[in-house]
């Protein structure tokens, strides 16, 4: 039984270690994303959506995809200590991916579409993105941040993370995810260094449970 036990365990670490690896991973390409984004913000306009933009959005997803498998194995290794307010936030933020992968991959392969049949649309932010795009696009970004937020301040208090590195994670993903330029006057480059900030946070993170992957067990006292 024992035996058993400890081969559970080494195989959870196992698991919690590739995680921490994708959550790196994830903080690397989020920052080469929007550092070689069009820095006119979205959509972006008709003759800034060069021939790898597509390409450049695929990173993105891919970015994204990952950073759910750092997220997941943030909450487990720590399910125990952040209550309720960690589990919502876990569920916020990864509802809030998700709807941001969609937006992404739409971005990065309907964009190049829209540039040669229909420039003008690109040109006018207000028509892009109106109706259920923009309550949809808003409502997903909300959750992103929301669930960071929440997620954040549960992992902070529970310690079983290293505390400055969700101070990073959380602070950097509320300012990757803000509205770009032209839909608020956001500058481009506040975005770019919450990417910076966020790519750092889970590095610091990710390096911490690759050393020691903890495995969550009971209840702190």
């Amino acid at each position: 039984m024992a035996a058993a036990d400890r081969s559970a365990r080494e195989d959870l670490a196992g698991l919690v270690r590739g995680a921490a690896v994708a959550a790196i991973a994830s903080g690397v390409l989020t920052f080469v994303f929007f550092a070689l984004h069009p820095a006119q913000g979205e959509p972006p306009p008709a003759g800034a959506v060069g021939g790898g933009y597509a390409l450049l959005h695929l990173v993105g997803v891919v970015a994204l995809v990952l950073s759910l498998f750092g997220l997941t194995a943030f909450y487990l290794v720590q399910h125990h200590d952040v209550g309720r307010i960690g589990l919502y936030g876990y569920l916020l933020a990864f509802v809030g991916t998700c709807g941001i992968i969609g937006f992404t991959w739409a971005d990065g392969f309907y964009t190049p579409i829209l540039e040669r049949y229909s420039p003008a649309l690109l040109a006018s932010p207000a028509e892009f993105f109106n109706g259920l795009l923009y309550f949809a696009s808003a409502a997903f970004a909300i959750f992103f941040i929301a669930g960071y937020v929440m997620f954040g301040v549960a992992s902070f208090r529970a310690a079983v993370l290293p505390r400055d590195g969700v101070i990073a994670m959380t602070v950097g993903s509320v300012m990757a995810a803000l509205p770009p330029p032209p839909l608020v006057p956001v500058p481009w480059v506040v975005i770019v260094l919450g990417t910076a900030i966020l790519a750092v946070g889970l590095a610091r993170i990710g390096v911490a449970l690759w050393r020691d992957p903890v495995v969550g067990g009971p209840p702190r006292a």
